[in-house]
């Protein structure tokens, strides 16, 4: 477009947030490009079929709860997709304070009844959290501080305390010491404040993938996408806000949704520069470094392993026929140095301390770390950063955030990635019409 061509939105980032976000714009007659710097569309979301099979599989983010992420199952439904729920029908294996068992349970190596005691306590700190309000409370204070000096705070027996690593390893994919204990609580408190639940839970993935799911979206607004362009900067004028890519494009627009990666947003130049709760959070990055490797196996009997430490969870999709046996397809996670998505020796080092008995034949993954348009997996704040994220403009001047990493309720979750997306496309569309109407009277 020349100068003198305004688009009505420009959107920095086409992961769900961005792709929804532009979709509903695009529905109520907006002229909206999005700038994209991969080469593909769908951000963390990355579905791909294991080499040499058939085997759809999550590179990133993969499981929801389609009972609470109303917002995924709305998009499911909508573009023909289903979610298919993880396999319950084989063993599953625990390793806790150097003991390994099987069960569904791992009641082998604890007792139930103390873990219902810690429990109890993880219950009463969860009381006072209201999902809804994000990271906005200012009673959790006390919340806010390393999720392992918490957990020593609990004196929970050893294994488990290492059931709470791991298990919040899961749902934040960071060390006990990196990330804060109140971003933990609040995910529990999500699931009905009920950390039997959040243990336990039966997560459910999408029968194409996740990425798979946002390709269906990306092909809907395909003319409007443009694919390989990282934008360098944002500058806001009275009248427009101009974004530079590498590619030496300027694209102008009336406004724009900036729905990169909380840890990217640092490589833009913003005139007139971020907010300071925005800035200082870039400044910081968040903690968010899960690896996931997915590999063939032979020789595997069992469906779900967690432990601590090293490979921390694993989970088999699928089991695929080769001449001379069944291979299973699993997804393993860790954090470096005990995994990394290159490296079969470590995985292998990581399902023999499992006990798993299965020997790896072949690894696949996506280094989200390394990877410049990511820098990191999903949010995870550290500690003295929850009020922070709290204090975050959802838009300035003609700039709008939008993103999982912002979102205001399933924070880190896709489905806070397409609410974030969907409600910050209304705001805009009320912006625009508001800049009309001004402009005719």
């Amino acid at each position: 477009m020349g100068e003198t061509e305004l688009y009505d939105a420009v959107v920095i980032g086409a992961g769900f947030a961005g792709l929804v976000a532009a979709r509903d714009l695009i529905e109520a007659g907006r002229r909206v490009v999005v700038l994209e710097a991969r080469d593909r569309a769908g951000g963390r979301t990355y579905s791909d079929t294991f080499p040499g099979t058939d085997v759809v599989i999550d590179l990133g983010a993969e499981w929801f709860d389609p009972a609470r992420h109303h917002f995924m199952a709305a998009e499911v439904a909508r573009y023909g997709a289903r979610f298919v729920e993880a396999d319950k029908g084989g063993a599953s294996r625990w390793f806790l304070d150097g003991r390994h068992a099987d069960g569904d349970e791992p009641d082998g190596l604890i007792d139930m009844n103390q873990l219902e005691e810690v429990l109890n306590r993880l219950r009463a700190d969860i009381a006072p959290v209201v999902f809804a309000e994000g990271f906005t409370q200012t009673n959790t204070a006390d919340l806010d501080i390393p999720f392992s000096e918490y957990l020593a705070k609990l004196d929970a027996p050893p294994a488990i305390a290492d059931l709470l690593r791991a298990q919040s390893y899961t749902l934040t994919g960071a060390l006990p010491e990196e990330f804060s204990a109140l971003v933990y609580l609040r995910e529990i408190a999500g699931f009905d404040h009920n950390p039997d639940y959040s243990f336990f839970a039966s997560l459910a993935r999408v029968d194409i993938g996740s990425g798979g799911l946002a390709q269906r979206v990306a092909a809907e607004i395909s003319d409007h996408i443009r694919l390989s362009e990282p934008v360098t900067s944002v500058t806001q004028s009275p009248d427009r806000v101009d974004v530079t890519t590498t590619t030496g494009q300027c694209y102008s627009a009336r406004q724009v949704i900036l729905a990169a990666p909380l840890n990217t947003l640092g490589d833009i130049e913003f005139t007139p520069v971020l907010p300071p709760a925005l800035a200082l959070l870039v400044s910081q990055g968040h903690t968010g470094r899960c690896i996931k490797v997915w590999s063939k196996l032979a020789g595997c009997k069992h469906v779900f392993a967690m432990g601590w430490p090293g490979v921390v969870e694993c989970t088999v999709i699928a089991t695929v026929s080769e001449p001379d046996g069944d291979r299973a397809i699993m997804a393993s996670f860790g954090l470096a140095p005990d995994l990394a998505v290159d490296r079969p020796d470590l995985v292998q080092a990581g399902l023999d301390r499992l006990g798993l008995g299965a020997t790896v034949e072949e690894v696949y993954g996506h280094d989200w770390i390394g990877d410049p348009f990511s820098k990191g997996t999903w949010v995870a704040l550290r500690p003295g950063q929850p009020p922070t994220h709290g204090r975050v403009e959802s838009h300035w001047g003609a700039i709008h955030l939008a993103g999982a990493d912002f979102a205001g309720v399933w924070s880190g979750w896709v489905d806070g990635a397409i609410e974030s997306g969907r409600t910050t496309a209304a705001a805009v569309d009320a912006a625009l019409a508001a800049q009309s109407e001004s402009l005719n009277t």
